[in-house]
């Protein structure tokens, strides 16, 4: 047995503990080990299971990656309105990859009416919770603006108003 195989194992074990145990990380955790297949066998199922149980607990990436088995289809039947629910729900958190989710759900139109205001508004959002990854800063600023190709200038403003807003009443609301 390789060392790292030993660390897998020991990783997995502690992880179901955990996650057994109502731990909503240990339960994300395990949910990603069941997504990516790398370290278990993936099992969708299993990942949506344990994504579920971490997002009920109110745990915003256990929300968003439920919202991405949704959209995906993987574990449960794809269902845009529940991707839409579940990306929300954790972008009021401040999840800054789930804002981006989300305002791509209105850019695309899928579970929600098609709102070029409302994607630009969370993907702008986005690149300002994105804490202080400048990576990742830079690349949600570039999804904004993509969203922006379909918008006037009108419509920006608007759109950065109602960030503006959003954020200052803590993502609630918007």
């Amino acid at each position: 047995m390789s060392i790292l195989t030993k660390y897998q194992k020991e990783s997995v074990r502690w992880c179901r503990k955990l996650a057994e145990q109502g731990n909503s990380f240990g339960q994300w955790v395990l949910g990603q080990m069941y997504e990516n297949g790398k370290v278990v066998p993936r099992d969708y199922k299993a990942a949506a299971r344990w994504f579920s149980q971490a997002a009920a607990q109110g745990d915003s990436e256990g929300q968003r990656w439920l919202g991405v088995m949704y959209y995906r289809g993987h574990g449960v039947l794809q269902d845009y309105k529940e991707t839409v629910r579940w990306y929300r729900l954790a972008a009021e958190q401040g999840n800054a990859q789930a804002q981006n989710n989300l305002g791509e759900m209105y850019r695309q139109g899928e579970g929600v009416p098609q709102d070029y205001v409302l994607a630009y508004m969370w993907k702008n959002i986005a690149a300002a919770s994105a804490d202080d990854d400048e990576r990742s800063q830079i690349i949600f600023a570039g999804f904004r603006d993509i969203a922006a190709i379909d918008m006037n200038q009108k419509q920006i403003a608007e759109a950065q108003e109602l960030a503006r807003k959003c954020t200052a009443n803590k993502f609630k609301g918007c």
